[in-house]
């Protein structure tokens, strides 16, 4: 029997991710989850990175990348699971003030709660960046006055390369001017 990344799944495993996925099936009976891959995404909202699964399941972070890629399906609620646990980790870096005694702060809980909230800030900002990353900021300086400058010289500019066109002067009653050319 070939196992397969999920019901209804097109293609056949290769042995090592097969391997993953019986250990990955093994661990979610013993922790009394109905789906395997629940337990697996159920452990990266945890905040266990694929590396730290890959080492509890004695296999290479390449097999389990290998298995997400088996269905448009894993891939998408990995992206979705990384986006619920940046708002969890968000939400926890302001609570983990309420943790300092209100009464007698002392100055350990002060640096202990604050460590723990830029962490929580930083999990959330990895996790998802397009919510929680920094914006780069985009300084614009400009003056008026340059701009002017700017604009005069390019027009004197344009008017020495201007070509120079030989004209003769016809006075409307049919005689030619008296100068000729321009």
């Amino acid at each position: 029997m070939e196992l397969q990344a999920t019901p209804g799944a097109a293609r056949a495993l290769s042995p090592r991710v097969q391997t993953f996925v019986q250990r990955l099936e093994e661990a979610a009976r013993r922790a009394g989850v109905e789906a395997f891959e629940d337990y697996f995404f159920d452990l990266i909202a945890d905040a266990r990175g694929i590396g730290w699964i890959a080492n509890r399941f004695g296999v290479t972070r390449s097999t389990i990348y290998e298995w997400l890629g088996t269905s448009p399906h894993l891939k998408e609620r990995l992206e979705l699971t990384r986006k619920d646990a940046a708002q969890r980790h968000a939400e926890k870096a302001g609570e983990v003030f309420d943790e300092v005694d209100p009464e007698a702060p002392t100055s350990a809980q002060v640096q202990l709660a604050n460590s723990k909230s830029n962490w929580h800030r930083w999990m959330a900002t990895v996790l998802d960046r397009d919510t929680f990353g920094e914006r780069p900021q985009v300084a614009v300086n400009l003056s008026i006055g340059e701009l002017h400058l700017d604009a005069l010289r390019a027009a004197a500019q344009r008017r020495r390369e201007a070509p120079v066109i030989e004209a003769r002067v016809i006075e409307a009653d049919g005689h030619e001017d008296s100068e000729g050319a321009l």
